[in-house]
């Protein structure tokens, strides 16, 4: 094409050079043509644009619509319109090309939209009062998309405008845009663009013969899946943009708080499952749900024994959470746990064990549940309402209880064999209460009683004291004066062989010799020590050596029930005493019902190694009536030797010029113990020397000990002269 040396402007025309702007720069850079000659020539400054994405990454989801204009201008400063304008685009391998649709292609005032939606092709445009047109050819190869626009004048033989200012693309008006263009187009993303990918956008547009100009600056967008989260926060949704594998930043918190719980922020999972949001989590790839996470506050449950004894650690709960109680681990003489209330004298909200939830809504709080009791002993039956006809003989023997559940004797009730025309059968019972004291009791008609064959049986008995009695299946209960009873029938009384053999094999478990020792601690007491042996068809015998040092003994009738065998102790001779030691049926840990304060039961057995010998010596002092040495040690290393048990020697107590005792010269104390021990009843004996002053002088005492030992420690008592006793242990 030729350029004619003229300056053009959009319906205008300006002879000479009067423009202020610095002129457009030829092939070679400096004004010129290659030829050395100054001509009219076009002057195209251009740059691009793109979606804008999001952040300022400009993130675009995969599959997205890309919307791109090239701008490109011919200068105010040109000196000839453009003709001949050539646009190639290298598309990103991020893109889909064949999603690509071209847009207009726009010059001065003119839009050419023939090509709308087409993925290439060829357009003509009549340029309105003149005879020529603008072709437009599109088409892709090898990725490389390219746009050729050209005046066409069917008046000369190249076709191009003969004057210089005929090109389509006139030098700029700033005020009429007359020397403006731009081409449109848009592709999608490929739906499989990794994340992160950086898709670049630059085109290379050349007027006329001028040289290539690169859009400036070229435009980007990254890849990214890009979520629409809706939130429901306070009851209104809140919808937040999110991109995979950004940050999740600093999400919105509801405001309105829950009673009972603390807001942990959201999660892609319902209750506290899947990923947290924090604000440095990465966003994931897929589909996902945010979910408010709320936390129960934290608060202790705290357990109180409420007259029992024992200790029970607090334990911490989770509002909104159900957790189990722990087993209670309380114990109360005579008495059943039933439950937790919520207050000391409230009743039972919460059983052993059971799971609560939501016991306060204030965090970090402090529920004291408090045990509670009924007054109850152990039974042996399982229902005393059972109906029973009683078709043999049988024996039950029982307790009896005062208001206090305290036991206070015995009974035994014979049933013999019910007439099978009368229904009637012979009742006897025996009493026997703390005072030893038998009463003999029988049936109030005739010394018969009716044996109802649908239910339990109930007998008034008489002699002594009125007293009534309800027999079950297996137990019996009832009224003697003010006296409770309950009780059991004994199967060793059973006519059926089964359970005759059942009862001597659960007595096998408890044949032999096991001690009994018990103190009264806040009193200061000794203990009280008993040997039980328990021999075949349930005969038991017991040896007890007694707070006075005095020796009792007694036979007893061993009751074996549906799942504990009973020793009923009952002495009466020299002292009042009743209690009762529970055997679970197949051995296990003895129960001791009746006695308050310390109670160790077990085998008896030989002294555990390394044990040493430990005296009240608060108490000694008391009971001697004289200043014990103050130096009295916590234990003394016994040495033993087969069934003999020994003390070092006593070094020689000296008093200082003062009145004092000289602590320089002080030797054991107490010392040259001396014990046998007897391996058949697990019971010792012996003596010790302890020194106190007797009239401001240190003196040698003979205390006199007696005790047995249970798996391996021993328990009894220190006789001091006439003065009384003390505990004794040695362990």
């Amino acid at each position: 094409m030729k350029k004619i040396p003229v300056l053009a402007l959009c319906g205008l025309t300006v002879l000479g050079s009067s423009l202020a702007e610095e002129p457009c720069k030829g092939p070679d850079g400096d004004g010129s043509s290659s030829g050395g000659g100054t001509v009219a020539q076009s002057c195209d400054p251009n740059e691009i644009s793109g979606p804008l994405g999001m952040g300022e990454k400009r993130y675009v989801p995969q599959g997205e619509w890309m919307d791109y204009t090239i701008y490109f201008e011919n200068k105010t400063n040109a000196t000839a319109a453009a003709q001949e304008v050539f646009v190639d685009l290298p598309m990103d391998a991020n893109l889909d090309w064949s999603t690509l649709e071209l847009g207009e292609i726009a010059f001065g005032d003119h839009i050419d939209t023939s090509l709308v939606g087409k993925s290439h092709g060829k357009a003509s445009y009549a340029l309105p009062g003149t005879n020529t047109s603008v072709k437009t050819e599109v088409k892709m190869k090898e990725g490389v998309l390219s746009w050729y626009i050209r005046d066409w004048d069917p008046t000369t033989a190249d076709n191009f405008p003969a004057s210089a200012t005929g090109g389509f693309l006139p030098p700029n008006d700033p005020e009429t845009h007359c020397g403006e263009g731009h081409l449109s187009f848009r592709v999608r993303v490929k739906p499989g663009a990794p994340d992160g990918a950086v898709i670049t956008a630059s085109a290379t547009i050349v007027f006329d013969s001028n040289a290539p100009i690169e859009t400036d600056p070229s435009w980007w967008n990254t890849v990214g899946t890009i979520h629409d989260i809706e939130l429901e926060i306070d009851g209104v949704a809140t919808n937040v943009t999110l991109i995979a594998g950004l940050p999740f930043g600093a999400l919105p918190a509801p405001k309105t708080p829950r009673p009972g719980y603390t807001f942990d922020g959201w999660f892609t999972g319902p209750n506290g499952t899947g990923l947290k949001a924090t604000p440095a989590a990465i966003v994931p790839v897929g589909d996902f749900v945010l979910y408010q996470n709320w936390v129960g506050v934290p608060y202790r449950v705290r357990f109180n024994a409420n007259g029992g004894t024992g200790t029970m650690a607090d334990q911490t709960f989770m509002y909104g959470t159900a957790q189990k109680l722990p087993a209670n681990a309380f114990t109360r003489k005579m008495h059943v746990f039933t439950g937790w209330a919520l207050t000391a004298s409230g009743a039972a909200v919460f059983a052993d064990g059971q799971n609560v939830q939501n016991l306060t809504e204030s965090a970090n709080d402090v529920v004291t549940l408090y045990a509670v009791w009924e007054k109850s002993q152990p039974l042996l039956w399982e229902d005393i309402s059972d109906a029973a006809p009683l078709t043999a003989a049988s024996v039950y023997f029982g307790y009896l209880y005062d208001n206090g559940g305290n036991p206070k004797g015995t009974i035994q009730v014979k049933v013999g064999k019910a007439n099978a025309k009368t229904g009637l059968a012979a009742v006897k019972a025996t009493v026997v209460g703390l005072d030893g004291k038998k009463k003999s009791l029988k049936a109030a008609e005739k010394g018969k009683a009716v044996v109802a064959p649908d239910g339990p049986t109930t007998i008034a008995l008489i002699g002594g004291e009125a007293c009534e009695i309800v027999i079950g299946k297996n137990g019996l209960s009832g009224v003697y004066g003010v006296y409770t009873i309950d009780g059991s029938r004994n199967f060793f009384s059973s006519k059926d062989k089964a359970e005759q053999n059942a009862a001597n094999a659960a007595l096998n478990a408890w044949k032999g010799t096991f001690n009994v020792a018990w103190r009264r601690v806040e009193d200061n007491a000794p203990y009280l020590t008993m040997s039980v042996t328990i021999a075949a068809k349930g005969k038991v015998k017991i040896a007890a050596t007694l707070a006075n040092g005095l020796k009792a003994s007694a036979s007893v009738q061993a009751l074996v029930g549906e799942t504990w065998l009973c020793v009923p102790v009952v002495i009466t001779k020299k002292v009042q005493m009743a209690f009762a030691l529970w055997l679970p049926r197949g051995g296990g840990e003895i129960s001791v019902e009746g006695l308050d304060g310390k109670v160790v039961a077990g085998k008896a057995g030989a002294l555990k190694s390394g044990a040493k010998f430990r005296i009240d010596a608060e108490a000694f002092a008391a009971k001697r009536g004289q200043a014990v040495l103050p130096y009295l040690p916590d234990g003394v290393a016994v040495t033993q030797s087969g069934t003999r048990w020994t003390l070092p020697k006593a070094g020689k107590v000296q008093m200082a010029k003062d009145g004092t005792v000289d602590a320089a010269k002080l030797g054991d104390n107490p010392a040259a113990l001396k014990l046998s021990y007897k391996a058949k009843d697990g019971s010792f004996k012996g003596s010790f020397k302890a020194y106190s002053l007797v009239n401001g002088k240190p003196k040698a005492v003979t205390v006199n000990v007696a005790g047995v030992v249970i798996d391996g420690v021993a328990y009894g008592s220190a006789t001091i002269g006439k003065a009384g006793q003390v505990a004794v242990e040695i362990r």
